[in-house]
């Protein structure tokens, strides 16, 4: 869980979502419990933070991501938006 000692929800999205980018490798181990699921109002908030301070990349494609869970995005940014000879990851379900 990368939201460790981050205190508000939007914050929360963009420090895992960060930290998923600033990786080399993402290692993915998947049980049955499907996670925490950021509200809509929250992802519009943690695009809009993004605008003024996330140095990576924008966030915009979340919104095309309501009602997924927090891991979940995690997985799309750590695997799905990077280019293909770049992808380092291991899943295990």
């Amino acid at each position: 869980d990368l939201r460790w000692g981050v205190s508000r929800t939007e914050e929360a999205i963009n420090t895992c979502l960060k930290e998923v980018q600033r990786s080399r490798y993402i290692v993915i181990l998947l049980g049955d419990r499907y996670g925490w699921v950021p509200s809509e109002i929250d992802l519009k908030k943690a695009v809009k933070r993004a605008k003024n301070d996330f140095k990576y990349h924008e966030l915009d494609w979340i919104m095309e991501h309501v009602g997924k869970s927090m891991t979940h995005l995690e997985i799309i940014q750590g695997i799905d938006r990077v280019p293909e000879q770049d992808r380092k990851a291991l899943v295990y379900i």
